[in-house]
């Protein structure tokens, strides 16, 4: 994962940085970002046992190396750190990395600013729904989606953005050491949020399991998802988009966590045919490159 990094469609999420080579200036740039940290008593259990590890390494946070130290004073050998990495819960701990992984800040950030440009680019530059249209961000509870407005927000402004974000979520959470809610980070009444998405500079609706069922918006045109969906709630959720409006010719998803068979599914249930694209090959633009350097079309 530290070498290859992440890949979603044509997206890639580099986590870490080799060696530079000699008179590489970007390269070593890149590599003199990278973190190296060491952590002592890593719990993996959040029950009574409170079971950890004596060592971890983290390289840019993400582990990859666990230490459990035996001392035969304590009349413990190998053998007894050998067995408590057999009782260890793997695809627990691969559930608990992915969700660490995929909100991490940077992570959130790269996605955020693929949200952003992307709503410039292919959904506010080509004025659909005659240049109203909205988008709505969908993530995987209340954290994610204060990790997502404040990144989105900082996106729009580094942009120089004429729009902006609102959050939705219920209660009041902590983050960052401060108790905030939606509408402290918003500046308005939670009970405004459904009429001032309507008004400008409003554009993008981030959510956390709210806004997902009942909400009939026909300025609604682009779904951002990442939020594990299937189901009833797979078709609640997607379905937010399809309220007819005069100047609504078209919708779009851009899904990064979902597989598509799971939705196509969720959908078979109530639809006769559903008919959705396949995944991203981002392959397919390396090959579409290597042909054209090859026919020499392009020149510096």
């Amino acid at each position: 994962m530290l070498r290859k990094g992440l890949g979603h469609g044509a997206h890639e999420l580099e986590l870490f940085y080799g060696t530079p080579s000699e008179g590489n200036e970007t390269a070593r740039q890149r590599f003199d970002l990278n973190r190296f940290t060491v952590t002592r008593q890593l719990r993996y259990s959040g029950d009574q046992a409170q079971l950890a590890l004596d060592l971890a390494l983290f390289v840019n946070g993400l582990p990859i190396i666990t230490f459990e130290l035996k001392n035969s004073l304590t009349k413990q050998t190998v053998s007894d750190a050998v067995e408590q990495y057999r009782k260890f819960d793997v695809k627990k701990a691969q559930r608990k990395l992915r969700r660490f992984v995929e909100g991490h800040d940077h992570a959130i950030r790269l996605k955020a600013e693929i949200m952003v440009d992307h709503f410039h680019d292919q959904v506010a530059a080509p004025r659909r729904i005659g240049g109203e249209a909205r988008a709505m961000v969908v993530t995987n509870g209340v954290q994610r989606a204060i990790q997502y407005f404040h990144s989105m927000r900082d996106c729009l402004e580094a942009r120089k953005s004429p729009y902006r974000a609102i959050v939705a979520f219920s209660g009041e959470h902590e983050y960052g050491g401060a108790k905030v809610t939606e509408a402290s980070l918003n500046g308005f009444p939670s009970r405004q949020i459904a009429t001032k998405i309507q008004e400008h500079p409003y554009r993008l609706l981030v959510c956390a399991d709210k806004f997902q069922t009942g909400y009939d918006e026909p300025l609604l045109h682009t779904m951002y998802v990442d939020k594990t969906l299937a189901g009833i709630k797979a078709v609640q959720t997607l379905s937010r988009l399809n309220r007819a409006h005069p100047g609504k010719h078209d919708v779009f998803v851009l899904d990064f966590l979902n597989d598509t068979e799971i939705v196509r599914d969720s959908f078979a249930n109530y639809y006769r045919g559903t008919i959705l694209a396949d995944e991203t090959d981002p392959d397919r633009l390396h090959d579409l490159q290597a042909d054209l350097d090859a026919a020499q079309v392009c020149s510096a």
